[in-house]
């Protein structure tokens, strides 16, 4: 599925695909992630959450540069997830290292879960969620 909802209304700066699985979401952004595309990843996102979806998979690997916008998207994202609304969590999935250096600038490694694949990531969601079972 692709979250292009404002595509032919707004120009678009990055491709966002995602895929739902039964354990949580995967999100996959092409591009850089910067105050032109954050926007995009942050409406994706709050649309998954708006569904429903409160486990979330942020594939990097194909973003090689990301800026301080993108930074806020991720920290955002992460603190609704976290919500005792949702009780839910964003886990970052194979990040370049352009993105791993940035994350640690900013003194996030330590906040978020990251992981060199997103199977590993995928697997770090070992129960369902709250009132979901596995499939």
């Amino acid at each position: 599925m692709c979250i292009a909802a404002l595509r032919g209304i707004l120009p678009l700066h990055m491709e966002i695909t995602t895929d739902i699985l039964a354990s949580c979401t995967v999100v996959h952004p092409t591009g850089t992630l910067d105050r032109r595309s954050a926007p995009e990843l942050e409406s994706a996102l709050q649309t998954l959450t708006d569904m429903g979806h409160s486990r979330i998979v942020l594939d990097l690997s194909d973003v090689g540069e990301m800026s301080s916008a993108g930074l806020r998207v991720i920290i955002s994202a992460a603190k609704l997830l976290r919500s005792e609304r949702l009780g839910g969590d964003l886990r970052l999935a194979a990040p370049s290292a352009r993105v791993v250096q940035v994350l640690d600038l900013a003194g996030l490694l330590p906040v978020l879960k990251v992981f060199d694949a997103d199977e590993q990531a995928i697997a770090s969601f070992t129960e369902a969620p709250p009132g979901k079972k596995l499939a």
